[in-house]
């Protein structure tokens, strides 16, 4: 039944989102359900755990991801490095994140921009900057993606981050579980392009020659 199948993926979404946002994609999921006449079960964030999820943890969301927006970045004439994704499938620390992240950053280029996939991983950019005496926003440019405030106001430069629509995400991500989104990537349609970019620090480099 529908109704079984949303309580997983809600409970799928809430353990792979941050608490920050789950709440607006929620009230996304909720509307779209409440238009249709149907019942949704939230289940708490903190009691899911990869055991619980109906089907093994895949991260194939976030490789698509990496390479569409390298894809994007090439075709606009820019070069893109992409950080290597974790050598297993277990969790990562943030200490081994960004004991990775200081060699791969030491070796970028000047007046590089680092584009962070959320603001957790932002954070430990600027942490692992600083250990690869790349100081930002010298050295390099960060940016990052959710604009989750007590992150990014707490970072040492503070963050700058793109602030998305979480409610429209949670109400497509329904409709297109409602309508069948196992779909070839193909045929793929819905995008959503951020609210807006909430600039936290002067993030431009003092030089770009």
């Amino acid at each position: 039944m529908f109704k079984d199948g949303m309580k997983r993926t809600l409970l799928y979404l809430s353990f792979i989102v941050g608490s920050h946002s789950h709440e607006r994609k929620l009230a996304g999921v909720r509307r779209y359900c409440s238009m249709r006449g149907w019942e949704v079960v939230a289940i708490p964030r903190e009691e899911v755990s990869p055991e619980t999820l109906p089907h093994p943890l895949s991260w194939d969301w976030s490789r698509l991801r990496v390479r569409w927006f390298r894809e994007a970045a090439i075709a606009s004439g820019a070069k893109c490095f992409t950080f290597p994704g974790k050598p297993t499938s277990a969790r990562e620390t943030g200490e081994a994140f960004s004991a990775r992240l200081v060699p791969w950053l030491s070796k970028l280029p000047e007046h590089c921009a680092v584009f962070a996939a959320c603001d957790a991983a932002a954070a430990l950019v600027t942490q692992a900057a600083a250990l690869a005496r790349r100081v930002i926003p010298r050295s390099l440019t960060l940016v990052s993606v959710d604009n989750f405030e007590e992150v990014c106001e707490n970072a040492v430069p503070p963050i700058s981050s793109l602030q998305l629509d979480f409610e429209r995400e949670g109400f497509i991500a329904a409709k297109a579980l409602a309508e069948g989104h196992y779909r070839k990537e193909s045929e793929i349609r819905d995008r959503l392009g951020p609210l807006m970019v909430v600039h936290r620090f002067d993030n431009q480099p003092e030089s770009l020659s």
